[in-house]
């Protein structure tokens, strides 16, 4: 397994430790499970689920942001992946009501 694809991996467990802090389950899927292409711009396709709520993002091949689909369908809100799980919890929250 590549170094990059542990490294999204080790923030997985970070954000789901976060959720779970905060008394909520999401389902983190990332695709694809192995290594893209080096040509490509986009290595990883991320979903993040809870109940009926989902929420994209996509990762660059070195991530340190996430960029998130917003309303239009453009993945334009990046998101530092410090901030991913606060950012995540408030979007499905929105979501859900």
């Amino acid at each position: 397994m590549n170094r990059r694809r542990e490294a999204l991996r080790s923030w997985e467990d970070v954000w789901s430790a976060a959720f779970a802090a905060r008394g909520h389950r999401v389902v983190i899927e990332v695709e694809p499970a192995v290594e893209p292409l080096p040509t490509a711009l986009w290595h990883w396709w991320i979903t993040f689920r809870t109940g009926d709520a989902e929420l994209d993002a996509i990762a660059a091949p070195q991530p340190e942001a996430l960029a998130f689909e917003d309303a239009r369908g453009r993945f334009e809100e990046v998101i530092p992946l410090g901030e991913v799980a606060d950012h995540v919890l408030r979007r499905l929250t929105d979501d859900l009501r």
